[in-house]
């Protein structure tokens, strides 16, 4: 009997042990891997966005890693390398995606990419079917012609010029044929497959970043597409949460603009700006002056008839993006303050110039320096306002704009999670004590009290008037003293005014910019419209 009780004891023993293992790998991702000419060294881990590498050591050329996930995500193996071709980035370097479980790798260690063996992940080989229909739709390598492009950029002979502008053109019908086989495969694979986890992700990835900006009830639609296992996964859930919080917001043209009675512009062609060129940021001042900085630095103070008064050298040598003009008629202009840090970039160590702060400096419009004080907590600044006591900078990097009390120089408060895009963020402060931003990745125009509140949303992607068009837009945006709001939209060139009649194109205004570029805009007091353009100078719209 006593032996018996042992036996039963250790089969319970055992089969404890045996539930626990089995727990264990339903709830913890196993990596396992091997890389073939790589013996003894050292490969990272990190998954997602996250910036943190974790080191494992690779002996005999085998390598383990286990790390509880919350749910599939993107690892991404890493072996460093020095000095790797730029145009092919580091061959040492793969990322899929992976779920709790035993995973097992085995990569060339020449190549990451070549033909590497990844069993056990269902995430993976749900979206290698997604990339060779894609390569069954397009055969040919999309990026073959940027490597051939390469060589030719920075050579000013007439023949490379050529040869370069013919490729351009080709790599430009090579990425439309692409583009529309990647599009057709997505709606191809969420289809016939709603039931796989890589469905969420390319659900995801066709209603954010710059493929966003859809209304609530689109972003549903495309959801209902998948199975009800998948909708409840935590992908599709932010994915939803994030729509809805905007959807809370928006609001009808009707709704916002209610008391902004129709107003109308044209473009002003007595107005002589051409001279202007190479302004990467407007303001303007109290008597009508415009204030303008350009592309090297320098300060311009320009009449209304189009004529320079006067250049202002500031002594700072780091870069300078933006200039602001208080209701005192002071100049603001932040400067950053560089230093070298060691970063990783595809891979590999590389230095690279960081801005260690912002420094602002206050000059009149004389041109005399009257102070200089430091914008605490910026890295990135792109644009500049002052107002209502406030000086405020947005900031690409960090997604914010940011609110300082103008007197104590302490920040007061942080519009976060915004939707920057192509390295650009601006916005304005208009007379209800409100900051309006051209939340261009979204699609929208945002508006927040001075508490950084929402208060309203406006927008979404589309090809009507109303809408913002592009790869990402609106870039800019001013308001009016009667409520309306401008708009300023790239590639092409659309300069609007929202009223409670809707969008009104202004008619006459050429492309200022080329492709994905920032356009200048500021509103003087007497709600002259003045846009920059690099090649063409300043452009003056007024009222009619």
């Amino acid at each position: 009997m006593k032996n018996l009780f042992k036996g039963t004891l250790a089969f319970v023993m055992a089969l404890v042990l045996f539930s626990s293992c089995e727990e264990k790998k339903v709830n913890e991702l196993v990596l396992a891997g091997e890389i073939s000419n790589y013996q003894n060294g050292m490969i990272e881990v990190s998954f997602g966005h996250d910036t943190e590498h974790v080191k494992v050591d690779v002996i005999d050329g085998k390598f383990s890693y286990q790390k509880q996930l919350k749910e599939p995500i993107e690892v991404a193996l890493n072996i460093p390398q020095e000095n790797p071709d730029m145009m092919r980035g580091n061959p040492r370097y793969i990322r899929f995606y992976v779920d709790n479980g035993n995973v097992n790798v085995k990569l060339n260690g020449d190549d990451f990419g070549k033909n590497p063996v990844i069993e056990g992940s269902s995430v993976y080989d749900d979206s290698k079917k997604y990339e060779d229909e894609i390569k069954r739709r397009y055969p040919e390598d999309p990026y073959a012609i940027y490597r051939k492009m390469s060589p030719l950029y920075g050579k000013t002979d007439q023949e490379s010029i050529a040869k370069l502008k013919a490729l351009q053109e080709e790599a430009a019908e090579v990425r439309e044929k692409h583009w529309t086989a990647t599009l057709e495969t997505e709606e191809w694979f969420i289809d016939n497959y709603p039931n796989s986890y890589f469905s969420a992700v390319l659900v995801s990835q066709r209603n954010s970043g710059k493929r966003g900006g859809k209304k609530l009830h689109e972003v549903k639609a495309e959801v209902a597409r998948l199975s009800s296992e998948i909708q409840a996964t935590p992908i599709v859930k932010r994915l939803l949460a994030r729509n809805e919080s905007v959807a809370k917001t928006d609001k009808s043209l009707k709704e916002i603009m209610k008391d902004a009675s129709n107003v109308s512009y044209k473009r002003d062609d007595s107005f002589k700006g051409s001279q202007f060129k190479g302004i990467k940021y407007l303001a303007s001042f109290s008597n009508g002056n415009l204030c303008s900085i350009d592309n090297k630095g320098i300060v311009g103070i320009i009449s209304p008839e189009g004529n320079l008064i006067r250049n202002i050298q500031v002594a700072a040598k780091g870069p300078k993006n933006a200039v602001a003009v208080g209701p005192d008629d002071k100049i603001y202009i932040p400067s950053a303050v560089m230093g070298v840090e060691k970063a990783k970039f595809r891979g590999r160590m590389v230095e690279r110039q960081v801005v260690k702060k912002v420094e602002v400096y206050v000059f009149n419009e004389a041109g005399k320096q009257l102070e200089k004080f430091e914008l605490k907590g910026m890295t990135n600044l792109f644009g500049l306002k002052v107002d209502a006591g406030y000086i405020a900078a947005s900031d690409y990097d960090q997604r914010l704009i940011r609110l300082y009390n103008l007197e104590t120089k302490e920040e007061v408060t942080a519009i976060e999670n915004l939707r920057p895009c192509c390295l650009m963020l601006d916005f304005d402060i208009n007379n209800k004590q409100q900051v309006v931003v051209a939340n261009l990745a979204s699609f929208r125009t945002h508006i927040y009290d001075f508490k950084g509140k929402l208060q309203a949303t406006f927008g979404q992607r589309g090809k009507t008037l109303d809408d913002f068009h592009g790869c990402c837009n609106p870039v800019n945006v001013a308001s009016l003293s009667n409520g309306a709001i401008v708009t300023v939209e790239k590639d092409p060139t659309r300069i609007k005014i929202f009223s409670k009649e809707g969008a009104k194109q202004i008619e006459g205004i050429e492309e200022l910019v080329k492709g994905c570029a920032y356009i200048p805009m500021t509103v003087d007091k007497k709600e002259n419209i003045y846009l920059a353009s690099p090649e063409k100078g300043l452009v003056r719209c007024v009222a009619i």
